[in-house]
Parts: structure tokens; sequence; C-alpha cells
């Protein structure tokens, strides 16, 4: 998995790079093989004026094709960060139990056609 990560507007401080690797290895580390490349951006969308203005988007590329991605916005990045790589967790993982239920749907009509070709009696 290559991790990007980008701040608009100010230099990403060392603290914050430091939260985003822990939390990124912390939330999707049992996703690694799938995991093609991670993109965390981080925005503060009305400067220094406060609230709830801190922007925290994620997207990942999955090895096997497609994209998925998630946005949340937070009064403070922590809270951003912590959020955002949650909900890409649960994307993830609903990707790829939906992807491994289908994949078992047709092996299973494989199966049962190889196994039941019907009686030509």
């Amino acid at each position: 998995m290559h991790l990007d990560i980008s701040m608009t507007s100010e230099r990403l401080p060392k603290p914050l790079k430091d939260l985003i690797e822990k939390r990124v290895a912390y939330g999707l580390s049992r996703f690694g093989h799938t995991l093609g490349r991670v993109h965390i951006r981080l925005a503060d969308l009305n400067g220094p004026k406060g609230g709830v203005d801190k922007r925290c988007s994620v997207s990942v590329w999955l090895t096997g094709g497609g994209t998925l991605r998630a946005v949340i916005e937070d009064s403070d990045y922590g809270s951003a960060i912590t959020r955002a790589i949650d909900r890409i967790a649960r994307r993830i993982r609903d990707h790829l139990a939906k992807r491994h239920s289908g994949r078992r749907r047709v092996e299973d009509k494989v199966r049962r056609t190889v196994q039941d070709p019907g009686d030509t009696d």
C-alpha cells in the first residue's frame, strides 16, 4: 500500500503526519493486500474563522480495480482523520464482502451445473 498525504494552504505538521500514519496503519492494515494506493487530503475550508471547517478526504485505489472515497468535515483535524479512516475502512470491508459474495454465487452455480448436468435418460 502506497500512502500519499497532502494539505492545502499550509505545510503538513509532523505530529499530524504521524497521526495519519498511525491511524492508517491501525485502520487499514488488514486490507493491505487489496489496497494499491491511499491518498489523504486535508483542507481548512474557511481559514482561521473556526467552526466545523477541517476536511479530511480519503481516496483508496483497490488492486483489483475501483476507487472508494470518504470525506469528513469536523472542528479539528484529529477527529476528521479518525472518522474518515473509520468510514473508508467500513466501505472497503463492505465492498470486499459484496465482491466476495458475488464470486461465491457464481462458483456455486458453476459447481451445481458440473455436478448435475441433467438426466439424459
